[in-house]
């Protein structure tokens, strides 16, 4: 049977385990035959060929008429699943596993699939409903740790700690399962325990790089209590030399950073960073720029004076920004209202709209989702009930909940359709501040414009010219909070906020010693320590290393001091 695969953008390419020439001689044969076996053949040949031509409206029709077979084989709802997940075609690939799983409801396996398909594509009530039926088929610390990973996609990080703890009580030597609950300590706050399996992972030489960097985060390193000597022996015994392990570099620079030492601090940095960067061959500067500018042409003045039926939902509070931005302050903030709940990163909306605009992209047989103006054209209503219903079932349980996004700055004018009564907060820092807090983060397969300087700069510019349109095209719509203010007067701009947000004040917004709740930001482990300022300005000490990054901001008209 001939399938292929997409490449977006890219159209096409044929499955290099295409059969053979006698394979495919009696493939056509049985293409021949009236039988519902024939009609399926035909469907299988017609697909090959609509994806060799790279129509992919076709191939998405023609997978719906194939799901629709009586005779359909479980290798073609296979195949059929991973092909509607390239389509970004929720439809197909889940409505495939679901058959399959149909056919075979005791495979666990096939379960957990069928959950992460639902998680991709935002049906968070299906998937939560489908892990609740695999938690009481678990049984082997495998089938646990599987658990944990799909509840942690879905942000249940409680479930996620308690599937990993349950992993590690009936293996308790299996060192990924102990790495696993090392980090969902990390996330509830349990920072000794965090820290005493990630030392005792570190000597094993288990996922030494990324447990030397999660424990360099667990805390402020002192004299007294660091692990500096021992990261350098680490990383000058690497075979294949430090910048293979960034992640080590990564630590090693927290750590020197904790201890005052900021030049040996970026020093470490930089080398982390330019090791990412080169590891990044796919990324394109060009394209990450376009995301910005193209919502500027877009969703112009013109744009808004029509009216744009949203869903009337008040539920969600925005918070945008760059990362590293304080985003994750503000959320605790906001989230120790008794009215408000904070549900941390939350991407369904970011996904759902790029859902949406590659479906309409698909049909007007375009390429590029960012590149016309798809997002000023979808369903809005229909995108802001989905956006909903996605938060559940973590949300619904207080009057409002916080999603801080950063990246979803991208999608204001979107969300401001989809969902009109929502509220967004926009959180801001100093330019220089900002660029350096993401340039010596590192960030798992994401925000990958950070690891140079140029680029960063770049990026950065961009994201101020999109909240500057932002402002000009929805005046008054967006709620702007400096961190500097933030953090120098937490009362009075926390009170300021909660009265913006028609909230009634309550004193345990300030309370930093309640509960902060999970958390798997980059900032995990500083909202459950009291507010401090000592993250302002603190690019000076390394000032003369950021040269790349003051001259590109400085060309684009941002003062840098």
């Amino acid at each position: 049977m001939s399938f292929w695969r997409v490449q977006r953008g890219k159209g096409m390419q044929r499955n290099t385990s295409a059969p053979t020439y006698r394979a495919a001689w009696k493939d056509r044969k049985l293409a021949r035959r009236t039988t519902p076996e024939g009609d399926l053949q035909r469907l299988r040949v017609r697909i090959g060929r609509a994806a060799q031509s790279g129509d992919e409206r076709e191939v998405e029709a023609l997978a719906h008429e194939m799901l629709n077979s009586s005779v359909i084989m479980p290798s073609d709802l296979k195949k059929l699943s991973e092909l509607g997940r390239q389509l970004f075609a929720p439809t197909i690939a889940v409505d495939a596993l679901r058959q399959m799983y149909e056919r075979d409801p005791g495979n666990l396996a096939m379960l957990f699939d069928l959950a992460s398909m639902e998680e991709f594509f935002c049906l968070n009530i299906e998937a939560f409903t489908h892990l609740e039926e695999a938690a009481a088929m678990c049984r082997s610390a495998t089938d646990f740790l599987r658990l944990g990973e799909e509840y942690n996609k879905l942000n249940e990080l409680e479930a996620s700690f308690a599937a990993c703890e349950r992993a590690v009580e009936i293996d308790p030597n299996n060192r990924l399962a102990q790495y696993s609950l090392a980090v969902c300590f990390g996330f509830l706050g349990n920072l000794d325990e965090a820290e005493t399996i990630y030392t005792n992972l570190i000597a094993n030489d288990f996922q030494k790089e990324f447990a030397v960097q999660n424990r360099a985060w667990l805390r402020r390193q002192t004299s007294e209590r660091n692990h500096v000597q021992e990261l350098r022996k680490i990383i000058q015994a690497l075979p294949a030399g430090p910048t293979s392990a960034p992640e080590i570099l990564y630590g090693l620079g927290k750590e020197l950073e904790d201890l005052g030492e900021a030049t040996a601090s970026f020093e470490e940095y930089e080398a982390a960073a330019t090791a990412r960067r080169q590891s990044y061959t796919k990324f394109s500067l060009e394209r990450e720029l376009r995301k910005a500018e193209q919502q500027i042409q877009n969703f112009t003045p013109e744009f808004f004076t029509d009216p744009h039926e949203g869903h009337p939902s008040t539920e969600p509070i925005f918070v945008v920004s760059m990362p590293r931005a304080g985003s994750t302050l503000l959320e605790q903030i906001l989230g120790r209202h008794s009215s408000v709940f904070a549900a941390g990163e939350l991407d369904c909306f970011m996904r759902l709209a790029t859902f949406a605009a590659t479906q309409a992209a698909r049909e007007a047989e375009a390429k590029d989702a960012f590149k016309p103006d798809w997002y000023t054209k979808l369903a809005f209503r229909d995108l802001g009930e989905a956006y909903i219903r996605a938060t559940r079932p973590r949300t619904g349980h207080t009057p409002h909940f916080v999603d801080k996004l950063p990246g979803n700055y991208i999608f204001c004018g979107t969300i401001a359709c989809a969902l009109p009564d929502a509220k967004i907060i926009h959180i801001h820092r100093e330019p220089m501040d900002a660029c350096f807090a993401m340039y010596k983060q590192f960030f798992h397969n994401t925000y990958k414009f950070t690891y140079d300087q140029r680029e960063l700069g770049s990026v950065y510019a961009a994201y101020r010219r999109l909240m500057d349109h932002w402002d000009k095209v929805m005046p008054g719509r967006i709620i702007h909070v400096a961190y500097e203010e933030l953090v120098n007067d937490t009362e009075k701009v926390t009170r300021d906020l909660i009265s913006r947000l028609g909230l009634p004040w309550e004193d345990a917004c300030l309370d930093h010693a309640a509960d902060s709740g999970p958390s798997k930001t980059a900032s995990a482990v500083q909202v459950r320590q009291p507010v401090y300022k000592t993250s302002v300005g603190r690019w000076r000490s390394v000032a003369h290393r950021l040269g790349p990054l003051i001259e590109t901001l400085e060309a684009e008209g941002i003062k840098t001091d």
